[in-house]
């Protein structure tokens, strides 16, 4: 009795193992949507434009699976299929199909944007690609740390395809609300014809500065693409604020964009209103655009947003 008191004390003791999660969470856009372009006849309509469900499966401490889908009226695709391993507490790597860490808009949810339209840097960055990533979140301080590099293979799932490598990596600071975003991707290896696409827009440097608190939401940002195959170096760069108050949010943004296929730049601005209608869960947005290139474009839009 004496050696077994001590045993059942330090079983009772000892904690338990930390029990597997798994969460699903999902979203849902539809609009109404007006377009305007000079010389063009005036188009509209209602559509569902996207439906997005997410589930992850967590070993609390050890890493887990992310399974995302979205659908729309063109099918149902698969957005991001990670397999994720913590190796320390501050450092994890993960495989499979995911976003490249180069466009600090991009790397944004979709549910947490202030427009209904995302920034013309997403569009000239790299997007989602299949490939592996080492991430370190160290604490310096007051100060966090995340700093990436990764490594994507750009034909896709094809690795017999001798398509090269594309590298990245990302370094941001952050303190308080502040983030200090670097990031740059490069294409080492074959760009040509074959199974393989080119990926003409593959050498990019972007620099952001972002600030979100609970009241204000405010984004600088810049990307170049440097390799692009035509005299003019392709970039874009980004800027909002945003300000809520209670259940409403105005903001405010103005972005441009040079392609490299000729001399026109395309201005952007774009005003919105987001109103909570039932917290985060049920957005309502009224989005109004104005570009303008070699013409004047005007584009009006309804949202609603739903998350789970």
């Amino acid at each position: 009795m004496r050696t077994l008191l001590p045993l059942l004390l330090a079983l009772a003791a000892t904690p338990a193992a930390a029990t597997p999660t798994l969460t699903v969470g999902g979203m849902g856009e539809a609009r109404a949507r007006v377009a305007h372009a000079e010389a063009t006849d005036t188009v509209g309509g209602v559509e569902l434009v996207t439906a997005r469900l997410r589930t992850e499966a967590r070993q609390p401490d050890a890493g887990g699976v992310v399974v995302h889908l979205q659908g729309n009226d063109q099918g149902v695709q698969l957005l991001d299929l990670v397999l994720r391993a913590e190796l320390a507490p501050t450092v994890d790597v993960q495989l499979g199909r995911f976003k490249t860490p180069v466009s600090a808009e991009f790397l944004i949810p979709l549910p947490k944007l202030v427009f209904a339209r995302r920034g013309h840097v997403a569009d000239l960055a790299l997007r989602r690609l299949d490939g592996a990533q080492l991430r370190w979140r160290p604490a310096v301080g007051a100060y966090g740390l995340d700093l990436r590099v990764a490594a994507f293979n750009p034909a896709g799932a094809v690795p017999e395809d001798d398509a090269g490598v594309v590298l990245a990596g990302r370094a941001a600071l952050t303190r308080g609300g502040w983030t200090m975003h670097v990031a740059a991707a490069e294409h080492v290896g074959a760009d040509g014809p074959g199974p393989a696409p080119a990926l003409p827009l593959d050498r990019q440097v972007d620099v952001a500065l972002v600030w979100v608190d609970p009241s204000w939401s405010v984004h600088l940002e810049g990307v170049a693409a440097l390799d692009a195959p035509t005299p003019e170096t392709p970039y874009a760069a980004y800027a909002h604020v945003a300000r809520r108050f209670g259940p409403w949010q105005p903001a405010l943004g103005y972005d441009l964009l040079q392609t490299g296929a000729d001399d026109t730049l395309t201005h952007r601005i774009q005003a919105a209103l987001n109103r909570q209608l039932a917290g985060d869960a049920l957005i309502a947005t009224l989005h109004y655009g104005l570009s303008r290139a070699d013409a004047t474009a005007h584009e009006g839009i309804l949202q609603l947003q739903a998350t789970f």
